[in-house]
C-alpha cells in the first residue's frame, strides 16, 4: 500500500473506519481467517441485567489484532495509543508485532451501583456506515432510536447469544459468531429497505471523504450479499443467509402466545376401583409469539372441598404445574370427598408466564457519527388463559342393581317381621 493510500486511510472517521470491517469481510468470506467455536452451553441473560434498568453504558471497544509471529488473535484496547490515526488498519503497525483486522464493540454495563459490579458484553450495532467509538465513551438510553429495532434484528441477536453464557462477569462471543451476527444485522437492515434504496450509492464531492466512506461501505455490503446469495450452502455464508431469512420471517410473524387444550375427555368418571373420579388424559399445548419464551406454567384448581389433584399417565401426583405444557395429565378427585347425591363443579385456571425478548437503543449524546448500540431487555407477562375446566361430578348415589338389592333386602326383612309377628300372635 503506498503512502497516498495510507494518508487517505488516516483521514477517515477517527472513531472507526468502516473499511476495516469491509477488509475483514473480504478475508472472512473466502476463509482466510478461521475461528472455531467450542462453546455448547445454552445462554440466558442474567436475571439482574435488563436494559429497562440501565441508563448508561461505557464502551470498552477492542481492536482485533493477529500476532505476526504466532498467528494468534489478540484483543487490544481501542484507545488513543492504538486508533485509526496511529496505525495502518490494512497491514500492520510499524514497530508492533501484530496486524489489525477490525474492531469488536463491547460495553461495560453497571449491574449494581452500590457495589460497583459491572458486566462486559459483546454488543451489536446498527447503521454500518457510522463509526464504532473507542474505549471509554459514554452511551445513553435513546428511546427515539428504538424504532430502528424490529423483530428480525431481535431474532439475530438472540440466536447469536443462545450458545454462550456469562463467565467471570463477561459475555463474549467467538470472532466468527460475532461477525456472522453483526454482518447479518447490517445486511438485514439494507434488505429491509425498498429495493431502490438497498446499498444505495451517493454522489460525493471530491472533498467529502465521509460520503466516499459510506459509498465504499455500501459497496462492500452489496458485494458481501451477492457472494452469500450465490453460495450459501455451508460455512459463514450459510449462517448469515439463515440469519437473514429467519429474521425476515420473524418480522412478519403473526404468532401469538396461547395455551389451549388439544385433546382429552374432561368428564369425571368413577375409576374401576371406585376410589377416584378422574378425567381422561388431557393435553395442553403452549405456543409462543416470535422472540418469546414460555418460562412457567400454573394451574390453579378450586379444590378446597374436593381435594382435587393432578396426576400423570401413570397416576403419579404432579406437584410442579410448570411441567404441564405439552404433557398429558388427569384431574383426579377422591370419591370419598364427594357427597352422595350432590353435584360438584370443579373449575381451574391455566396461567402462562411468557418472557418477551427485546433490545433497547443507546447513543452517544449529541453525536450522530457513532452507531446505535443495543442492549437486551425483557418483558414478563403472566396471563390467565380463558380456560376453565367446569366438570360436573355424577350423582354418587347407589346404582339400579343396588336399588334392587336394597328392595329385596327390605322385602326379606318385612317378610321375616310378618312371620315373627304372626308366630307371637298364635302363642298369645
Amino acid at each position: 500500500m503506498n503512502n497516498e493510500k495510507k494518508n487517505k486511510n488516516k483521514t477517515k472517521n477517527n472513531a472507526y473506519s468502516t473499511m476495516i470491517l469491509g477488509f475483514f469481510l473480504c478475508f472472512f468470506m473466502v476463509g482466510v481467517y478461521i475461528v472455531t467455536n467450542n462453546i455448547s452451553k445454552s445462554y440466558a441473560l442474567p436475571v439482574d441485567i435488563d436494559a429497562y434498568d440501565i441508563n448508561k453504558i461505557t464502551t470498552s471497544t477492542k481492536m482485533i489484532a493477529k500476532n505476526k509471529q504466532t498467528g494468534e488473535v489478540e484483543y487490544i484496547p481501542y484507545n488513543d495509543q492504538y486508533d485509526s490515526n496511529t496505525y495502518d488498519p490494512y497491514f500492520y503497525t510499524p514497530g508492533e508485532g501484530f496486524f489489525t483486522i477490525g474492531e469488536k464493540f463491547t460495553g461495560t454495563v453497571p449491574v449494581d451501583e452500590q457495589s460497583g459490579l459491572t458486566y462486559d458484553f459483546d454488543m451489536f450495532c446498527l447503521e454500518a456506515v457510522k463509526g464504532v467509538p473507542k474505549t471509554g465513551v459514554s452511551y445513553e438510553r435513546n428511546e427515539s432510536s428504538d424504532s430502528l429495532i424490529d423483530e428480525g434484528i431481535v431474532y439475530i441477536i438472540n440466536e447469536a447469544y443462545k450458545n454462550i453464557e456469562l463467565k467471570n462477569n463477561e459475555l463474549t462471543l467467538s470472532m466468527e459468531d460475532y461477525y456472522n451476527a453483526q454482518i447479518a444485522i447490517w445486511l438485514y437492515q439494507e434488505l429491509s429497505k425498498e429495493q431502490s434504496e438497498q446499498f444505495k450509492q451517493e454522489t460525493c464531492l471530491a472533498t467529502d471523504t465521509a460520503c466516499e466512506d459510506r459509498n465504499i461501505t455500501m459497496q462492500q455490503l452489496a458485494n458481501t450479499w451477492n457472494t452469500i446469495s450465490a453460495n450459501h450452502s455451508a460455512g459463514a455464508a450459510s449462517t448469515i443467509w439463515n440469519y437473514i431469512v429467519n429474521a425476515k420471517n420473524a418480522k412478519v410473524s403473526t404468532a401469538e402466545n396461547a395455551i389451549k387444550v388439544t385433546s382429552g375427555d374432561i368428564e369425571l368418571k368413577l375409576t374401576e376401583d371406585n376410589n377416584y373420579y378422574e378425567t381422561g388424559l388431557i393435553e395442553v399445548e403452549v405456543t409462543t409469539a416470535v422472540n418469546t419464551q414460555f418460562n412457567g406454567f400454573n394451574f390453579v384448581l378450586n379444590d378446597q372441598e374436593t381435594a382435587a389433584t393432578v396426576v400423570d399417565e401413570n397416576g403419579e401426583t404432579i406437584t410442579d404445574y410448570s411441567t404441564l405444557a405439552n404433557r398429558k395429565f388427569k384431574i383426579r378427585v377422591p370419591a370419598s370427598s364427594v357427597k352422595e347425591g350432590t353435584t360438584t363443579t370443579i373449575t381451574g385456571d391455566f396461567s402462562g408466564r411468557f418472557v418477551k425478548s427485546s433490545y433497547l437503543a443507546y447513543k452517544v449524546p449529541n453525536d450522530n457519527n457513532y452507531q446505535v448500540a443495543l442492549l437486551a431487555a425483557s418483558t414478563t407477562s403472566t396471563q390467565t388463559v380463558p380456560l376453565k375446566l367446569e366438570i360436573t361430578v355424577p350423582d354418587t348415589g347407589v346404582d339400579y342393581s343396588q336399588y334392587i338389592y336394597i328392595i329385596g333386602a327390605m322385602v326379606l326383612v318385612i317378610g321375616l317381621t310378618v312371620i315373627y309377628v304372626n308366630t307371637k300372635a298364635k302363642e298369645i
